[in-house]
């Protein structure tokens, strides 16, 4: 093709392309589909053309518009800023109806609790304790009913009220997994306290007093609550209702949106722990004043979570559909390792990775890891056998039991049990990550005898540093930060070995650059998992617990020495299958985190579609 037909068949994309340039907000979906298409003609202007003007013009737009799309990016803080203005106003709206359903079950879960003790009054101590009940009515009987937000420390109660209702708002949204039915029953289950509760003090004609109390923090805190069902319902959602997506590509899409209304729950449980620790121990406040905070933190968060969403719904369509407009999932042999991304891509893509390899991991454990895991088990159920706990709900609510039996001494056989267990399973995931990373597929075939002709290296070198971890954690838990720097140095040292092929020296100062342009990334991923395996090992003291203890109940009354040995094994079995369902997707995240430093550092990704264009365009 002549240079001047060429021009004048691909002018109009050109200019184009130069007012979306010139615009402040330009349509990222077009620029980025013009943006290939200019890739495209510069790969060809540099195959027929490469002498000419056109391929130098060609050069300088793709660059300018490159750095539009991916380097000039709004900094942090707009980026902060437009996530709370526009991008969480917009998925609650697209929540709207989850968030309608929430609220509903937790209102009717209220009308229960309040029916519950009218018709059957003992339900208070079988809720709220009976501990609680004697040092309430202790209260009662002094003149101050609600000395109970009183008798700590400021401070401390903050710090203890503000990361316990942090757990259960997670709690809520993870459990949502389970097809949404987990989060209902936990709101519910705190629905019908909340209802006990009052009626209570109802009973002892002190309803108006709790209520003026209670609501100024638990406005904020409940409301939390019901978002945070709201976050694991839609969740919950996606994986019921896939539409036209695959199931597992719906999950993932619903699950981001979950996240994202997840976030947007944290400021106000932080902000109901200050109230509760800060404000409401202060009953001599007048009761209007009190009426006046409860009804203005109400209406604050009716217009920021419901009317807000809805104005700006209705005010910007055109936006609307671009940012709640789910991208179509990419197959999987288009599958991008280098690519941008920020932590809900992280979580996304190592969601869809995990899927891929989901049985070539199950295989894995199944053949290789039985008889240590069966081990484990075995000892860390004698290990509690030695405890001689009693069995009721605080035996079972208490973690510590449980951490110490399956997170035995260092110099302990059990330990070295462990140790063997997470080496094998790190070392094969990290094999079959850099395996797939090498030749760019999306899923790894024939992983397992690939691990054992060509990753017998990766047990070698992870079994003494996990040892090392392994023993830091055991010392004490202030190295936990240490922890979570150490492991991902590891594993980046590692990467920049066996995938970019790099000396030991500059694998170590690849480790390092990557850990350092990747810190904000790492520590965020790193403690969001740490918040995941909080939440497995606080599942002992959910509702559920409460349900699982009252069927072995019912169902062994007579069998009492029977009771405990399920129980033990039921919950040994589930922490561990927890825990080592959660370590793939720990070092599967870090291995996309490490992708993405180096995409933005060195453009691999781009490099290699102009290159890959190039032959297309010498072909032709």
């Amino acid at each position: 093709m002549r240079e001047s037909s060429f021009i004048d068949k691909n002018k109009d994309n050109w200019k184009q392309l130069e007012q979306l340039q010139k615009s402040k907000k330009p349509n990222p979906n077009t620029l980025s589909e013009l943006f290939i298409q200019l890739v495209d003609d510069l790969a060809y202007a540099r195959t027929f053309y490469s002498a000419r003007s056109v391929r130098i013009y060609l050069n300088d737009a793709a660059k300018g518009i490159y750095y539009k799309l991916y380097t000039n990016r709004s900094s942090k803080r707009s980026t902060f800023i437009d996530f709370w203005r526009t991008t969480l106003p917009l998925t609650m709206h697209q929540a709207r109806f989850e968030l309608l359903f929430s609220m509903i079950v937790f209102v009717l879960a209220v009308f229960f609790g309040v029916v519950s003790s009218i018709y059957y009054p003992e339900i208070s101590r079988l809720i709220l304790g009976d501990s609680y009940i004697a040092m309430t009515e202790a209260y009662i009987e002094k003149g101050d009913p609600m000395a109970v937000y009183k008798s700590a420390n400021q401070v401390d109660m903050f710090l203890g009220i503000t990361i316990n209702n942090l757990r259960v708002d997670l709690l809520t949204f993870v459990m949502g997994i389970f097809a949404a039915v987990g989060s209902v029953f936990i709101t519910f289950y705190n629905g019908i306290m909340v209802g006990v509760f009052q009626y209570f003090f109802y009973e002892r004609d002190l309803f108006w007093e709790s209520a003026l109390t209670i609501w100024m923090h638990g406005t904020p805190e409940l409301l939390g609550m019901v978002i945070a069902c709201t976050a694991g319902v839609t969740m919950g959602k996606g994986l019921l209702f896939p539409g036209s997506y695959s199931r597992a590509a719906s999950f993932q899409m619903s699950a981001k949106r979950g996240l994202m209304i997840l976030a947007g729950v944290v400021p106000v449980t932080i902000f109901a722990g200050v109230i509760e620790s800060f404000v409401t121990r202060y009953t001599e406040i007048p009761d209007m004043l009190r009426a006046t905070i409860i009804i203005t933190m109400a209406f604050t968060m009716y217009i920021y979570f419901v009317w807000y969403p809805k104005r700006l719904a209705q005010s910007s369509s055109k936006q609307v559909n671009q940012l709640l407009d789910e991208p179509t999932p990419l197959p999987e042999e288009t599958y991008s390792f280098y690519a941008f991304r920020e932590v809900g891509d992280i979580f996304t893509d190592t969601l869809a990775f995990w899927r891929n390899h989901f049985s070539s991991i199950s295989s894995f454990v199944l053949r290789f890891m039985w008889l240590p895991l069966l081990v484990q088990l075995l000892m860390a159920y004698s290990s509690l056998a030695q405890t001689n706990f009693p069995y009721d709900i605080e035996y079972h609510s208490s973690r510590d039991v449980y951490y110490d039996a399956l997170f035995p001494d260092i110099l302990s056989f059990a330990a070295l049990i462990q140790i063997y267990i997470c080496t094998l399973l790190v070392s094969f995931l990290h094999f079959m990550f850099n395996e797939a990373l090498t030749e760019n597929k999306a899923k790894v075939n024939n992983a397992q005898s690939l691990f054992w002709k060509k990753g017998w290296i990766y047990p070698l070198l992870w079994f003494p540093f996990i040892a090392f971890l392994y023993m830091l954690l055991k010392v004490s838990v202030i190295f936990v930060l240490v922890v979570f720097l150490l492991f991902p140095l590891y594993w980046y040292i590692l990467n920049a070995k066996f995938v970019d092929n790099k000396t030991v020296g500059k694998s170590i100062t690849m480790g390092f650059f990557v850990l350092g342009r990747s810190v904000g990334n790492t520590l965020v991923w790193c403690f969001f998992s740490l918040f995941i395996v909080l939440l497995c090992y606080s599942f002992l003291s959910s509702p559920l617990t409460l349900l699982h203890i009252s069927i072995l109940d019912t169902h062994f009354l007579e069998h009492e020495s029977l009771s405990y040995t399920l129980s033990r094994i039921f919950y040994l079995s589930l922490y561990m299958s927890f825990f080592w369902l959660v370590v793939p997707f720990v070092m599967l995240g870090l291995g996309f985190v490490y992708t993405d430093v180096i995409e933005r550092s060195e453009h691999r990704s781009l490099r290699e579609e102009i290159a890959t264009l190039s032959i297309k365009s010498k072909k032709l």
